[in-house]
């Protein structure tokens, strides 16, 4: 037989619910700008990294191979004018600066989040010479801001006529 002791109960009261429930909607309003800023932040990183890990590639082997290789915005089939849809990277021996289908496609970076902005200095099209530099001899920027073109989260990969590739990181947006 079970005996039950009266004026003992299990659980929690309404109030010590409701006192709970106001303390996590704080909790939460405090934390979801922090997190939006580190969700834009490291997508920024990871896409400019992605980038400039692209350029640094094609240019490595445009010298190891002694051939031309092409960067071009592109979702693996050919070439388009918008960077979100990804990046690919092909050596360019007929030199015209397009993905034939008969081209050895090198590597292809998957798109981007559509919700975000790239702007280019210039042509979309960036080509290195058998000796690393930069077809054209134009210094290039290829600038990725996360979520608005205002982003403060915003960062740019430089490329300069020599080849060389950094990151900068302060005073960049796409306006």
């Amino acid at each position: 037989m079970i005996k039950i002791k009266k004026g003992l109960t299990n659980g929690f009261t309404l109030v010590e619910l409701l006192i709970t429930l106001v303390v996590a909607g704080v909790l939460i309003a405090v934390a979801v700008p922090s997190l939006t800023y580190l969700y834009e932040s490291s997508r920024s990183r990871a896409a400019t990294n992605s980038l400039e890990s692209a350029l640094v590639f094609a240019r490595n082997q445009a010298v190891s191979f002694g051939r031309r290789v092409s960067v071009c915005p592109g979702d693996g089939s050919g070439c388009t004018s918008n960077w979100i849809d990804g990046v690919a990277i092909f050596i360019d021996d007929d030199q015209n600066g397009i993905k034939d289908n008969n081209t050895d496609v090198l590597r292809f970076i998957d798109a981007f989040n559509d919700d975000d902005f790239i702007k280019t200095s210039s042509s979309s099209l960036i080509t290195f010479n058998t000796d690393g530099l930069v077809s054209g001899s134009t210094a290039q920027t290829i600038t990725y801001c996360p979520g608005s073109t205002d982003s403060a989260y915003s960062k740019q990969v430089s490329l300069s006529a020599s080849g060389r590739v950094q990151v900068i990181t302060e005073n960049v947006n796409c306006t």
